[in-house]
């Protein structure tokens, strides 16, 4: 056996910070707990303190530690050379190669970065002048560094296709692994304790929730908008329930919006929510939604769908090739329009059974945690037994000009 197949197999969780990413980085431990073959056979490299961590140690894992800083994590992905053994494996969750590792590595890569492959999009629009320099700048590292993996997983079809038609990335080496509903996200994991202080914290009504944070992307400035024409078109009392983090600039304008509108009751920012209280969040809600201009895939599909939650999105192909009949669609920018699909939900009980009958149906075509993890591992396996990706076949990986405005 290859000196480098011995090595355990590098588990980099460095790019992961908050959010989905993170929500499925602490379902892979926790399902890679439970497989003592594959879990003896892996290093997670993980920044100190954080929930990754410390869910490492709970688990008795003995993860790399970096700290938890930008200059941590370039100083570490810059001397990953004299730390891991050539041509050992790699396994990037969400995120670009290390710095330095590539031709030293075997890189695996899981691909989240659903605007490096939609060019025709203005993704960074709203942003202008050195803000918006420096999210391109980002992108343009991005592209960079995930050009130099060795094999990608998506998590859509519809991701993969693109990588391989628009961007040139060679077929037999792009896969797809879908997602799975978190381990920590069912209804058994619902803390009654937990769930009846937020239920007493959030406005009585219809609740709509937003589980996302605080990007333009997301499309929260427009709910202010929504909800004066939902108030003018409805008698029922309605809520709209984020959980941006109360200090951002972001979180600001819509509260402002809603105040300038006289409708902060119809709002109620609770701020970020721990991965451990998102089941008990969701219980106390009446329907889920992602308004999204583009994303690659969202955990809030998977968890409506696991907690038996109507799920509401943005009416777009990646949406709709996600979701199919499990979700109700609308288009956030028509705020008139998209008052009425709300309306149309929070008052027809028979088109909210329906929205939970067909999420149920999807839910059962997506693998479940301990399925995912086997997935990810055959791919894996699959990426050493094709060795390192030719210059030849890298070479022919390029990106379309993005759409400026």
């Amino acid at each position: 056996m290859d000196s480098a197949e011995r090595q355990p197999v590098i588990l980099n969780f460095l790019p992961i910070t908050a959010g989905g990413g993170l929500q499925n980085a602490l379902s892979l431990l926790n399902a890679l707990s439970l497989d003592e073959s594959r879990r003896s056979g892996c290093v997670p490299v993980v920044r100190a303190g954080t929930e990754l961590y410390k869910l490492c140690l709970n688990l008795g894992m003995t993860p790399i530690t970096v700290a938890d800083s930008r200059r941590g994590r370039l100083a570490f992905e810059c001397r990953c050379r004299s730390i891991f053994a050539r041509g050992q494996t790699c396994f990037t969750l969400f995120g670009p190669v290390m710095l330095r590792s590539s031709g030293h590595l075997l890189n695996v890569t899981g691909n989240a970065y659903s605007n490096l492959f939609h060019p025709e999009v203005p993704f960074w629009s709203n942003y202008s002048g050195l803000s918006r320099i420096k999210r391109e700048l980002i992108d343009h590292y991005r592209r960079r560094q995930t050009a130099l993996s060795d094999y990608w997983i998506f998590e859509t079809e519809a991701l993969r296709e693109r990588a391989i038609r628009l961007c040139g990335f060679p077929e037999q080496r792009v896969a797809v692994v879908k997602m799975a509903p978190s381990r920590l996200v069912a209804p058994e994991h619902v803390d009654d304790d937990t769930a009846n202080r937020l239920d007493n914290e959030l406005p009585e009504g219809f609740r709509l929730l937003f589980l996302n944070g605080a990007h333009h992307n997301k499309q929260m400035h427009r709910l202010p908008a929504i909800a004066e024409h939902l108030k003018a078109s409805t008698t029922k009392p309605f809520s709209f329930v984020t959980t941006m983090p109360q200090e951002h600039p972001y979180t600001a304008d819509v509260c402002k919006g809603f105040a300038t509108r006289g409708l902060t009751r119809h709002h109620c920012n609770i701020g970020p929510v721990a991965p451990s209280q998102v089941s008990s969040l969701i219980s106390t809600v009446n329907a889920m939604c992602t308004f999204s201009r583009l994303e690659s895939f969202s955990n809030n599909f998977i968890e409506a769908w696991k907690m038996d939650r109507p799920l509401i999105v943005t009416d777009a192909d990646w949406s709709r090739r996600c979701c199919g009949e499990g979700a109700h669609y609308l288009d956030p920018s028509n705020s008139a329009t998209a008052a009425m699909r709300l309306k149309e939900l929070m008052e027809s009980e028979s088109l909210r059974s329906n929205l939970l009958a067909e999420g149920r149906k999807q839910l059962a075509s997506y693998p479940d945690a301990k399925t995912k993890l086997g997935l990810y591992f055959e791919h894996i396996e699959r990426a050493r037994q094709m060795g390192p990706c030719a210059t030849s076949e890298r070479r022919k990986i390029h990106w379309p000009r993005v759409a400026k405005s």
